[in-house]
């Protein structure tokens, strides 16, 4: 069924399949989807940039195991934390003054 009205795309029809516009698009959904996939892009650069292999990990972890033995060992006696006492002398009954 058709309208003899002209328009931009001709004559107007009303059956659906006919129409000549495109599907209705979420704009927010779209600019969501966009976000997302920019991330995964940015995150698998960075993966690339910084990642580091399970191996080197491992070294540098048995590294660090190392010197902080090395550092222990030559850590001298450990200098003991005495906290001052207060001075308390008004309320000390053992005082003769």
């Amino acid at each position: 069924m058709t309208v003899s009205r002209p328009g931009p795309w001709g004559a107007l029809t009303l059956d659906p399949k006919l129409r000549p516009m495109g599907d209705i698009v979420n704009l927010n959904k779209y600019r969501k989807k966009r976000q997302i996939s920019e991330k995964k892009q940015k995150s698998a650069a960075n993966r690339v940039q910084f990642g580091r292999l399970k191996a080197d990990r491992d070294v540098a972890a048995a590294q660090k195991a190392k010197h902080n033995k090395e550092l222990d060992l030559k850590q001298l006696e450990p200098i003991p934390f005495v906290r001052p006492q207060a001075d308390t002398a008004d309320d000390d009954p053992s005082d003769p003054s």
